[in-house]
């Protein structure tokens, strides 16, 4: 057995993903939203939040620290658009990183973004509710034909 994988700067998360494969499964999950050096350290910084990695314990956890979880990946995507990153790479934005497209892109960008979904999908039928923070309707942004006054998924909210 590896006294160490060299992934990260810290020697400690380095030794960890070497003994334990469970961590070594995270910071593969973690690479494929963020660089390799911040991803790898994921399973340390799990461990110190949450006191273990064993895989039951994670799944048994108060929902409160679901949300810190979530809380504390919101964080890393953050610090990879301050340090010249991305949201997401080949993946979709999906509802994970919808409330963060402001940290990458101004409210102009993100319009524009959306008229450019609006003019490839005039029904909303593609991906609704996913990818932008604050939903429009195409005719907020000047494209979207409502017929008889019904819009296409009116359960949506819109603003």
């Amino acid at each position: 057995m590896l006294d160490a994988l060299y992934f990260t700067d810290s020697d400690e998360a380095n030794a960890l993903l070497a003994r334990d494969p469970l961590a070594l499964l995270v910071g593969f999950a973690l690479d494929q939203q963020v660089p390799v050096p911040i991803a790898f350290l994921g399973p340390l910084k799990l461990r110190e939040r949450v006191g273990t990695l064993d895989a039951r314990a994670i799944a048994e956890l108060d929902p409160g620290e679901l949300e810190a979880a979530e809380a504390f990946g919101a964080e890393i995507l953050k610090l990879c658009v301050r340090v010249g990153g991305v949201l997401t790479g080949e993946h979709g934005v999906g509802v994970e990183k919808r409330d963060l497209m402001g940290e990458m892109f101004s409210e102009s960008d993100l319009n524009q973004q959306q008229r450019v979904k609006c003019a490839f999908d005039e029904r909303s039928l593609l991906n609704p509710g996913k990818v932008f923070p604050t939903l429009h309707r195409c005719a907020e942004l000047g494209r979207m034909h409502i017929s008889a006054g019904r819009l296409p998924f009116p359960d949506l909210p819109r603003f």
